[in-house]
């Protein structure tokens, strides 16, 4: 019973609750980055608005001072208001109306800037000051005199704002319910902040109160000197957190959608993972090397563990084995080696017995072994003054004891051949031993053959070997199809014959096993005897050495990369005679 689906289903949660604390922390981080960033944005622009209003304020009113010091100018030198004068002067858009008093009956106005109220609620601002010798007059401004100055500015809303006079009581206001209010703000305070900040300008307040409720906002107060009062501009903070709160709830749209994703992309990853863990969970399950137990209390993964805990234990000890194997490798590597050295050295080379008749034949041979030894074999040496005797053979089987087989059947050849003696009763000698105490059951396929160096006269025994090949003196290549038997080491009582031929000056034999016609193409194709037979064209006039050499290389050439299959063991024979026979 597979059990990791919990394991699975827990790592899933894990995942997306460490996800979610990323993000949330990344709000966070965006949140408190973000917030920091509104309120310098905002605390730099009220503090530009504030100071911008202060300096459009003075300079109005300096502008309806200097229409003023125009009325006292006029009187002083006339006496008496001129209705033109006065309505030239209402040709200033800011102003509404003016109005010139003899003092007697504004006696109790107040001199400098009011404002007054209209039946619709708009404030009118007025400024009232004396005029000659015995006026006064009065400028009303037009009801949008004041918005005119700060809506450019940008104080409009949300933005509010308020003029406070010394008793902080809201003289006007862009909120109507500020008007005649007294609002929370400690004047000494304010007037110590403008002065800390060497300015008389503007100074910066966090809190205050009006109507009966502590509100936290952003603002700037200055004092307007032109009125002997107080500007104040802030901004709610519940404006800031409300596109703050848009913001964070697009972003929070964004995080959703990303959440659900991200949970979809971590259950299918579980998944996967929950099916790789039963893939593996199976593959132990049915491995025979490796156990399960289904009523084990453990999930798959802690099964898994303890059978990869079993592997590695497995792993070391098959490791030790290893070193010892590798020990035991270099060892018969070694033995090898020097069983390869052994087997070159027991075949046929040039000495004396053979180089003082090398003017009556010559020899050419080449044995190449599949594997570091082999088992085919050939040799030739004079059996007496004027017999060469020589073999070619191709022993069942590769390697090791087909090599010892080869050695056994070399030495044994040697001790039975005696001068007298056909080749048919050699090989009937050499197979009855070979039978007899053959406990390998292991065969060869033989040719040997003997040559009257005098006369020519060959005289072969075929043991189910491939068929030699004559090379003609005049470069016809003949078959010896003669065959005499069975392989030898079968049958112990088996009687071999032989077949006699003439050499002619010149001719020469071709022997070879059959690891030379079996080698293959990188199609397939086999060597054969014929394409062994097309090389040999035209090689009646090569020495031995040479005609081995030419088919060795035509061999190499047609298999290509393609490995031998077999031992391949070629000898080649010409007689000669041109001189005398050297008598022993």
């Amino acid at each position: 019973m597979i059990k990791n689906k919990h394991f699975t289903t827990q790592l899933t949660i894990l995942h997306i609750i460490h996800f979610m604390v990323i993000i949330v922390v990344l709000l966070v981080l965006n949140f408190i980055i973000l917030s920091k960033s509104i309120n310098s944005n905002v605390n730099n622009s009220l503090l530009q608005k504030i100071k911008t209003s202060n300096y459009l304020l003075n300079e109005r009113t300096k502008d309806i001072d200097s229409i003023i010091e125009l009325i006292n100018r006029h009187l002083n030198n006339q006496n008496e208001i001129n209705t033109v004068f006065l309505n030239a002067l209402l040709l200033n858009t800011e102003i509404s109306n003016i109005i010139i008093y003899p003092i007697d009956t504004m006696a109790n106005t107040q001199l400098g800037w009011q404002f007054t109220r209209t039946d619709k609620g708009k404030i009118k601002w007025i400024c009232t000051q004396n005029v000659g010798e015995n006026f006064r007059a009065e400028i009303k401004m037009k009801e949008n005199w004041i918005e005119d100055q700060l809506i450019p500015v940008g104080i409009s809303f949300p933005y509010l704002y308020a003029f406070v006079d010394s008793e902080a009581t809201v003289l006007a206001s862009n909120n109507n319910n500020l008007i005649n209010k007294s609002i929370n703000l400690d004047l000494q305070y304010i007037d110590e902040l403008l002065t800390n900040n060497n300015t008389d300008e503007y100074g910066f307040i966090k809190k205050f109160s009006f109507l009966g409720s502590d509100i936290k906002f952003k603002s700037y107060i200055t004092h307007v000197e032109a009125f002997n009062n107080y500007l104040v501009v802030f901004h709610p903070r519940t404006y800031v957190f409300e596109y703050l709160g848009r913001y964070t709830a697009f972003i929070m749209l964004i995080v959703s959608f990303l959440m659900v994703l991200t949970s979809y992309i971590i259950i299918r990853t579980n998944r996967r993972l929950a099916w790789a863990i039963k893939d593996i969970f199976a593959t132990i399950k049915n491995s025979k090397y490796l156990s399960i137990n289904p009523k084990s209390s453990e999930n798959d993964l802690m099964q898994i563990k303890r059978n990869v805990e079993s592997l590695i234990n497995q792993l070391s000890i098959y490791e030790k084995k290893l070193e010892q194997t590798v020990v035991e490798s270099q060892k018969i590597e070694h033995d090898l080696i020097i069983a390869k050295r052994l087997q070159q050295s027991l075949l046929p080379k040039q000495n004396k017995q053979i180089t003082k008749h090398e003017k009556l034949f010559k020899i050419g041979a080449y044995s190449e072994a599949l594997y570091d030894i082999g088992g085919d074999l050939y040799d030739y040496f004079i059996l007496d003054g004027k017999h060469l005797l020589f073999m070619v053979g191709d022993v069942s089987g590769k390697g090791i004891p087909a090599a010892l087989f080869m050695i056994y059947t070399q030495t044994l050849l040697r001790s039975i051949a005696k001068r007298g003696m056909s080749v048919g009763e050699i090989v009937t000698e050499l197979n009855s031993k070979l039978a007899n105490e053959n406990t390998s059951e292991l065969f060869v396929t033989l040719l040997i053959g003997m040559l009257d160096i005098e006369t020519g006269l060959l005289e072969y025994c075929n043991a189910a070997h491939n068929l030699p090949l004559v090379i003609k003196n005049d470069g016809h290549i003949n078959e010896l199809a003669d065959t005499h038997g069975i392989p030898l080491g079968i049958y112990a009582n088996k009687k071999y014959g032989q077949s006699v031929i003439q050499l002619a000056q010149n001719d020469q034999i071709f022997i070879y096993t059959d690891g030379v016609i079996d080698i293959k193409d990188e199609n397939g194709m086999n060597y054969s005897i014929d394409v062994l037979r097309y090389n040999l064209m035209g090689s009646w006039f090569n020495t031995p050495d040479q005609i081995v050499k030419i088919i060795m290389e035509s061999v190499n050439s047609f298999r290509g990369n393609i490995a031998p299959v077999d031992d391949m063991t070629i000898l080649v024979l010409q007689y000669i005679n041109k001189g005398k026979i050297h008598k022993e």
